[in-house]
């Protein structure tokens, strides 16, 4: 069975990254709408334990909003990064990156809207919060895999 899009990716080798990044982002998928469908008594308690932690660890005082707030971030840079991950593995469309964001804007906004069912306010300030670590998580990917092929490029023995 192919993967979406695994029909441009041109070599094996390249074939199983791609694989595991796509699998990477289906897990993702799966921790963020877990995650959301988490009722809001329940929710507030992982948060404060997740701030005592760090706290702990840390010695930073952070307030919970912005403790959510980053959590919301990290997520969604994750699935970007996985995203941009798999697509590293083809040669580069614009329209494909273009397509990943979609994607995640979507899921964000479904994610939002989801949360009503389990009695937390979906908040729009939290897909655009989503939106910019897909964002930047997809952006990083796709700069870090460029720069380290341009490297192997430049570091290959020159045949002749």
């Amino acid at each position: 069975m192919r993967l979406p899009f695994e029909n441009r990716v041109n070599q094996a080798a390249y074939r199983g990254r791609y694989r595991l990044f796509a699998v990477l982002a289906c897990v993702m998928l799966v921790i963020i709408f877990a995650f959301s469908l988490v009722p809001m008594q329940e929710s507030a308690e992982q948060s404060g334990w997740l701030l005592g932690f760090i706290q702990q660890l840390t010695g930073l005082q952070m307030d919970e909003l912005v403790l959510r707030k980053l959590a919301h971030f990290t997520e969604y840079a994750l699935l970007g990064f996985f995203l941009g991950g798999a697509l590293s593995q083809m040669p580069f469309r614009k329209q494909d990156a273009a397509l990943a964001f979609l994607f995640c804007f979507v899921v964000a906004f479904l994610d939002e809207s989801l949360q009503m069912l389990t009695g937390r306010g979906p908040a729009i300030i939290d897909v655009w919060i989503d939106c910019f670590g897909a964002l930047c998580g997809l952006l990083l990917a796709l700069l870090l895999f460029h720069l380290l092929y341009r490297h192997k490029q430049k570091n290959r023995p020159k045949a002749g």
